[in-house]
């Protein structure tokens, strides 16, 4: 009986998803929805341990020593996090740990060669082998994303998943110093076609092109930008707010990237002066 209602749940649930598929609201409250019964259904037979705002749960009790680490992955987390996103509310924070890399994959239905972990929502869940500082960190980040997002009424289906991962890597990659030492991609991405965490997965090198973009954007305008760029989302789109807070717009800052020669600066500082944006064509001018 248990099982047909959950069955006929499920179902509803995938109704409504369809229906509602271009209403992106909705769509988040929905998968909001599904994924907290993957939650119950997953973690029904861990053992729990809690720690302040942390839940662990785990299957087998050798994996209990991982929470030592965990602990100091969290001082070193918040170290690097904080100067990005600042002080935010310890919202429930779920930690669930797979013995193997395998039973994290069939658990989530994901390849596990693919990813090393995967957030959702207030959730981590993460093979045991692949808990260490960088994948730690970067995975940490999205969770005091989603609480900064919380905190500011913000909603976070609209923060896109490029400039979420972006920030991610860049909070990490300190700690992965080999992997970011020379940063370089072979073709850039529209950013906008780096929306959808399924797009992020289809290009090998979105990861990075992510990252240094984030990169840029802090060197030009601070860390404190990343936090405006978000508050400013809360009242307009994303592109808007990105363009505000840097005074260019995604296109223009992507063929920045994509040359970083003084012609397209120049170009585009004249584009600016001829549309009587000054202030935006300081800004190109200040860039390099």
């Amino acid at each position: 009986m248990k099982s047909n209602k959950r069955n006929y749940i499920l179902i509803l649930i995938m109704v409504i998803l369809i229906f509602f598929s271009k209403n992106n609201f909705l769509l988040d409250k929905t998968a909001r929805l599904v994924r907290n019964i993957k939650f119950k259904t997953i973690t029904k037979n861990m053992v729990i341990k809690k720690l302040n705002n942390i839940t662990f749960y785990y299957s087998d009790k050798k994996d209990e020593t991982y929470i030592n680490n965990i602990k100091d992955y969290l001082k070193v987390g918040e170290d690097k996090i904080n100067p990005i996103l600042g002080q935010t509310t310890m919202y429930p924070y779920n930690i669930i740990m797979f013995t193997t890399s395998e039973s994290f994959g069939k658990a989530l239905k994901v390849n596990f060669k693919k990813g090393a972990a995967l957030t959702v929502f207030d959730s981590l869940y993460i093979p045991c082998g692949n808990i260490n500082s960088y994948v730690f960190v970067h995975e940490y980040t999205h969770y005091k994303m989603s609480a900064f997002c919380k905190e500011n009424a913000i909603q976070k289906y609209k923060i896109p998943s490029w400039f979420n991962e972006g920030v991610a890597e860049y909070a990490s990659s300190t700690l992965h110093p080999e992997k970011f030492r020379n940063p370089k991609i072979q073709q850039m991405k529209d950013f906008k076609k780096l929306e959808k965490s399924s797009q992020m997965m289809e290009y090998n090198e979105s990861y990075m092109q992510s990252y240094m973009a984030v990169k840029k954007v802090i060197e030009f305008k601070g860390e404190g930008s990343i936090q405006q760029i978000l508050i400013n989302a809360k009242s307009m789109t994303f592109y808007n707010a990105f363009e505000k807070v840097l005074g260019l717009s995604i296109e223009d800052f992507q063929k920045l990237q994509q040359t970083e020669s003084d012609d397209v600066l120049l170009r585009a500082g004249s584009k600016y002066s001829q549309q009587n944006s000054s202030d935006k064509a300081k800004d190109y001018c200040s860039m390099f």
